[in-house]
């Protein structure tokens, strides 16, 4: 989890799926990476890099694609 000013993101390692809890309780996805999320950063203005525990490092960019 990363909890910013505008909200709480998460990263669900079951499905890779990430979701952004905003301060208005709405629950929003914001990209899909692999399963096994583990940890989020903020990298760039709505950029993150997402690590798994096997090891994978994801960027996620301003569109929720990620790389």
């Amino acid at each position: 989890m990363l909890a910013l000013e505008n909200g709480l993101y998460i990263v669900d390692s079951g499905t890779g799926i990430n979701y952004k809890l905003s301060t208005d309780k709405k629950l929003t996805v914001f990209g899909k990476t692999g399963p096994g999320a583990d940890g989020i950063v903020l990298v760039g203005k709505d950029q993150y890099l997402i690590s798994s525990w096997s090891g994978e490092v994801y960027f996620v960019n301003s569109n929720g694609e990620s790389k």
